[in-house]
């Protein structure tokens, strides 16, 4: 019946592992993350007091951060992909296009440590989603295959084939080799 029974406190570190360091106190960054994942704000304060304490967390200068990379590489995990605390897809869909970054930090180290197909089975669904919605835009679908590519390999194919497919074909029939 400790603090790592209480989920807020797994959900709380889950969200400081993949934002690494967090202006805790500045509710105009911290109130809409928190929104996001449905936790609220003087919730959030207390526990970060807690965890503080326990020496999970360090502030250091107004911000909190995980005081252990390892440490960070097992909340995120348990957080959004072993427990499913956290929504991936909803991570995936709030912040990729601002912190690509931050899921190339978070997802090898946690595919390391615990293994590419525990965390594939649990994201893969989400990627796939997240995938189709931005096929539109070629630029955003290239940056998330180069994160996540390895995880969605059919939709990485089709993109690169679509990508030779409307290639201008090139009529040059003669070629001169020097």
């Amino acid at each position: 019946n400790g603090e790592f029974d209480k989920s807020i406190n797994i959900k709380i570190l889950g969200i400081i592992a993949f934002f690494y360091a967090i202006p805790y106190k500045n509710k105009e960054v911290i109130i809409p993350i928190l929104n996001v994942f449905e936790i609220a704000y003087d919730d959030f304060i207390e526990q970060i007091d807690i965890l503080e304490k326990l020496e999970l967390l360090e502030i250091q200068y107004e911000y909190v951060k995980i005081s252990e990379q390892n440490l960070s590489t097992y909340f995120f995990y348990k957080s959004f992909i072993k427990e499913n605390l956290l929504s991936f897809e909803v991570l995936l869909n709030s912040y990729f296009i601002k912190n690509k970054h931050r899921f190339d930090d978070c997802i090898v180290p946690t595919c390391n440590t615990f293994g590419y197909e525990n965390v594939r089975d649990k994201i893969k669904t989400s990627l796939v989603k997240y995938c189709k919605s931005i096929l539109d835009d070629k630029e955003l679908s290239l940056e998330l295959l180069s994160v996540f590519g390895f995880f969605i390999l059919e939709e990485t194919m089709k993109f690169i084939y679509d990508v030779i497919d409307c290639s201008p074909e090139n009529d040059t029939s003669y070629y001169r080799i020097d």
